[in-house]
């Protein structure tokens, strides 16, 4: 009979021979090797797990603390020492009412009027260039009776630079320089960048003259009437009738003899007095001009060789319909088959494949060119600059130039005119004008470098 003892030692034996079944690869052993690996795993997690109870856990209040306790730091310091709460900053982003949101304002001048600080109850405005910028902050000096209340409720562009607060309380800019109109960009962006002024939108500005005419309109409206002119017109933005329909009855209308029709546009057409300027710069320059127009062309070469003189009208480049009069019978050969009777869109794109065929003439030409490695340097340089795409300035005003709003990098609408509220409610990017000095500024800036294509893109997209 076995005691306890031998109890034991059978089961001590047994375990020997599992160690020893081991050693020899007895099957028997994976399970005692897998219970050692599994405590050795149970001790190593209960000590991580212990430790991580030790550690404090970075909850979302604390990550709070972390990140604001700086803010609150820096705003304090900053009021302790500058006694400002963004170190004595004091540009427009200083102004928390530009960061709430808000519909932008699009007011007539009657409207904008009815903010010019006599009505306690209402914001103070202002306007220049177009634009609405609200100056309430600024009370004691826009207020009836301030410093420059005269400023309030109109936009004045032309006073900031002449300095005239009589009689130049304007929009009109025609006849100043270009030197003249950079200060009034300048006092734009000094209401843009200020820290209590706030731009609110725009305002419509009434066109500077009504009475600068298109010289197919004086005689248009000579026989067919003004209001009736008007009433086709806007037909032609409704969609009910088409653009070549209405000038169709438009030159059928006229019954005036050739000299009749000339005495009546020397009489009433005036030209833009920035334009003769504006000629004469990019003359100088050799950058390409051309008259695009759906009046007739003998008319419009009459009518500039009267302010150009016959050697630079020889000069001038004008597409045009074509005219013919017989006595007081009026007919108009159309410059192509479209819609327009002369597609302006397509005269813009004509420009851009002749630029590309002419900077690929001179590509090849210079590749077949012999001559020394400096020679070709030179020459390879040139015609890398050149290749560069032209850039393509629009000037317009009214319905025959809408096909072509899409097409230029720069585009100018007359102020007040149907081009402008096409380009409004279409959004298509846009430059208002009043004058051609305006132009002038900006062609002038983009080829001598003063201002870049980019910036241009920027202020059009502002405009919708």
């Amino acid at each position: 009979m076995a005691g306890p003892q031998n109890e034991q030692g059978a089961k001590l034996r047994t375990r020997l021979v599992s160690v020893k079944g081991d050693t020899l690869g007895d099957t028997r052993t994976g399970g005692f090797d897998q219970e050692i690996d599994t405590r050795r795993k149970k001790r190593s997690s209960g000590n991580r797990k212990s430790k991580n109870k030790d550690q404090p856990k970075m909850t979302k209040g604390l990550v709070a603390q972390i990140v604001l306790l700086p803010i609150v730091f820096f705003f304090l310091m900053s009021y302790l020492i500058t006694d400002s709460w963004l170190w004595g900053y004091r540009g427009k982003y200083s102004n928390w009412r530009r960061y709430l949101p808000r519909k932008e304002l699009v007011l007539t001048m009657d409207e904008l009027a009815q903010y010019d600080g006599t009505d306690p109850t209402k914001p103070i405005y202002l306007a220049i260039k177009g634009e609405v910028f609200d100056v309430t902050a600024g009370g004691p000096f826009y207020a009836k009776g301030g410093g420059y209340g005269f400023f309030s409720g109109k936009d004045a562009s032309r006073a900031y630079v002449t300095g005239c607060f009589e009689t130049h309380l304007t929009h009109d800019l025609r006849g100043l320089s270009p030197s003249d109109l950079a200060v009034v960009d300048g006092w734009l962006k000094f209401y843009h960048n200020h820290h209590r002024y706030l731009p609110v939108g725009r305002v419509i500005l009434d066109p500077i003259d009504p009475d600068l005419k298109d010289t197919g309109n004086i005689l248009i409206d000579a026989c067919l009437g003004y209001e009736n002119r008007k009433a086709l017109d806007d037909k032609i933005l409704r969609n009910e009738i088409t653009f070549l329909e209405v000038t169709t009855i438009s030159w059928e209308s006229i019954t005036l003899t050739y000299d009749e029709a000339l005495a009546l546009v020397r009489k009433e057409a005036e030209i833009d007095p920035g334009f003769l300027a504006f000629y004469t710069y990019v003359g100088a320059q050799k950058i390409p001009f051309t008259i695009v127009s759906c009046g007739v062309d003998v008319v419009i070469r009459e009518y500039l060789s009267w302010h150009l003189g016959q050697d630079q009208l020889a000069q001038l480049e004008i597409l045009a319909n074509y005219g013919h009069i017989s006595d007081r019978t009026w007919r108009v050969t159309y410059r192509d088959d479209s819609e327009f009777t002369h597609d302006k869109s397509r005269v813009m794109r004509a420009a851009r494949q002749r630029h590309a065929e002419k900077m690929e003439a001179q590509k090849q030409k210079q590749e077949q060119k012999g001559g020394d490695k400096k020679e070709d340097d030179i020459a390879a340089a040139a015609a890398a600059a050149a290749q560069s795409p032209p850039i393509l300035v629009f000037c317009g005003d009214g319905i025959s130039d809408l096909c072509a709003a899409r097409e230029a990098d720069v585009m100018f609408a007359r102020r007040g005119l149907e081009l402008e509220a096409y380009c409004r409610e279409h959004k298509v990017p846009f430059l208002p004008f009043d004058s051609f000095a305006e132009i002038h500024a900006i062609v002038q800036g983009l080829h001598e470098g003063g201002i870049s294509l980019d910036e241009i893109q920027k202020r059009q997209l502002a405009e919708v």
